[in-house]
Order: structure tokens, then C-alpha cells, then sequence
């Protein structure tokens, strides 16, 4: 068993996994619902705007020059996460990321919405489906390859 400090100094234990055998059954559930409640938020949030998007950013940008400003983004994003030297640099950056995340998706559906007819546009979104399907499998996987046997913030500059 080892130990970590608290936000307050005070040493925790932890096992070997990084387990808490201090807390009990219930309080891991009031964590992992407040947990699940934020992450809902979050997704609910992305749903709800994700609607709206592709009709804001077809009336104000065109859909290629947003596309491709959203994929720059990105990739400054990741390569200022990768140099990062604090967590607060991480999450600023990751920030940036993220903006330059959503607009790929935002603009990625809306695209299709000008490319396919209405009649097509589910089974074309049912390979996008896929495609996240695919990503969330591998993505895990790939981040534990590349922070094992390079570093963490290769999973940036990948």
C-alpha cells in the first residue's frame, strides 16, 4: 500500500492500483453518480448544440473553410497539449483541442447534410455512428500502447 497527499496535505492511502479502501460503497456511489451526472451534462450539452450547429455555421461560414479552420485548430491543440508543461498549460490546450474537436463533428454532419438527400442522410450517419464506434475501441487501446512504451504525450502528436 502507498500513500498520495490530499488537497488538504494530509496522506491517503492508496493501494497498489490506486484504489481508496478508505471510502466506503456508498460514498464510491455518490462520487460515481455525481461523476455520471457531469458527464451527462456534458453530453446532453453536445446533443442539444450539435442540432443547431450545422444550420448556425451554414448561415454565418462556408462549411469548407469552417472544416479546415476546425482542423487546424486541432492540430495546434494537440501539438501545445503534447509540448505542455503544467496541467494548467494541459487543459488550456486541451481546450483548444476541443473547440477544433467539435468543429470537426459539427461540420463533418453538416457537410453531409449538403451532400446527401434527407432520405439517404441516416444510413450515412449510421457510418459516422460506426466510425465513433470503431474510434472509442481503439482509442483506449492506442493510449495505453502509447503511453506504456513511448510517452503520454505522444497521444497528442499522433
Amino acid at each position: 500500500m502507498s500513500s498520495s497527499s490530499s488537497s488538504a496535505g494530509e496522506p491517503i492511502a492508496v493501494t497498489g492500483n490506486g484504489a481508496r479502501p478508505d471510502l466506503s460503497r456508498r460514498a464510491i456511489l455518490l462520487i460515481i453518480g455525481a461523476l455520471m451526472l457531469g458527464m451527462s451534462l456534458a453530453a446532453l450539452d453536445q446533443t442539444i448544440v450539435s442540432t443547431a450547429l450545422p444550420t448556425i455555421v451554414g448561415d454565418q461560414y462556408g462549411r469548407k473553410i469552417f472544416f479546415q479552420a476546425s482542423i487546424v485548430i486541432f492540430l495546434v491543440g494537440s501539438v501545445l497539449s503534447g509540448l505542455s508543461t503544467s496541467m494548467v498549460e494541459l487543459i488550456a490546450f486541451r481546450a483548444i483541442q476541443g473547440l477544433g474537436s467539435g468543429g470537426l463533428m459539427v461540420g463533418a454532419q453538416a457537410i453531409v447534410g449538403d451532400i446527401v438527400s434527407p432520405r439517404e442522410r441516416g444510413r450515412y450517419q449510421g457510418y459516422f455512428g460506426a466510425t465513433f464506434a470503431l474510434s472509442s475501441i481503439a482509442g483506449p487501446l492506442l493510449g495505453g500502447v502509447f503511453t506504456e512504451h513511448l510517452s503520454w504525450r505522444w497521444i497528442f502528436y499522433i
